[in-house]
């Protein structure tokens, strides 16, 4: 047999075998569509069971893993230096967990569960939109930014940033910006994502964690009646030295109110921040 003739054979039979592979793989995806379509039409009926309509999507995204937050001293002086700029140190007590940083502008200081304030004796004239001013801030700090929301009454505008972690909003870690007359006077927030590191623990996927709800609705241990929208990301419970955990899980917007179902232990209840 020639050498051309074996060649051809052999293009031949990667032709035939990528289109093997191809058809294999449109099967799978054909498939894993057809399940998820499945998945979803029975846990929507189970909740309609339970006397609960879905009016969103619902995003099977896997619940990030817990992680465990550290103090970071090195950020929480990035932060102070973004503020209010050049400032001196000073530790209450000599090596504790309240921390002060002092200059002619103002001060900033951080409590021992990790939140700040931050004061300007007489102001910093923002020098643009307030919105605009505040993710500046943030961006100097060098703590992302999920979510910006903007209050005002009278002369004050207040801009409130939902900080993230790992493209996540972190619910209960906010920053605020509290303005009069074009001028920002006090910064204040929870310093919520400093270092952090991973914690080995798997949690719920959300079909269980929905399911577990609604038999809660059921028992009567929570009411609603209505999901407008799911939403993942993460809740800080802060402990008494700066550090703490970032617990993942769903923040459900229903027709009661406002619910975290925390992906660790698919316990649901009301949102406290």
């Amino acid at each position: 047999m020639s050498g051309a003739r074996i060649k051809t054979i052999v293009l031949c039979a990667l032709v035939i075998l990528n289109a093997l592979l191809l058809a294999v793989t449109l099967w799978n995806g054909v498939s894993a569509r057809e399940e998820r379509r499945r998945i979803n039409t029975e846990l929507l009926d189970a909740l309609l069971a339970a006397g609960i309509e879905v009016e969103c999507e619902l995003d099977y995204t896997p619940a990030p893993a817990p992680l465990k937050k550290k103090r970071d001293a090195a950020s929480e002086g990035r932060i102070a230096a973004a503020i209010i700029g050049e400032s001196r140190c000073a530790e209450n007590p000599p090596g504790g967990a309240v921390v002060l940083y002092y200059n002619d502008i103002g001060s900033l200081y951080f409590n021992a569960r990790g939140g700040f304030v931050a004061e300007f004796d007489d102001g910093v004239p923002l020098g643009g939109g307030a919105e605009k001013v505040a993710a500046r801030y943030m961006e100097k700090m060098g703590v992302p930014v999920f979510e910006i929301n903007t209050f005002s009454e009278g002369n004050m505008t207040t801009v409130v940033i939902t900080t993230a972690c790992a493209d996540l909003p972190v619910f209960n870690a906010r920053v605020s910006f509290e303005t009069e007359n074009g001028v920002l006077y006090r910064v204040w927030g929870l310093a919520a994502v400093l270092a952090s590191s991973s914690a080995e623990e798997e949690g719920v996927e959300l079909p269980t964690a929905l399911l577990t709800l609604a038999g809660e609705v059921r028992r009567g241990a929570v009411q609603l009646s209505r999901i407008i929208s799911v939403t993942p990301g993460w809740v800080l419970e802060p402990d008494a030295f700066g550090g703490g955990r970032l617990v993942p899980g769903w923040r459900v917007e229903a027709d009661t109110g406002v619910w975290f179902m925390n992906s660790a232990t698919a316990q649901c209840n009301p949102a406290e921040w």
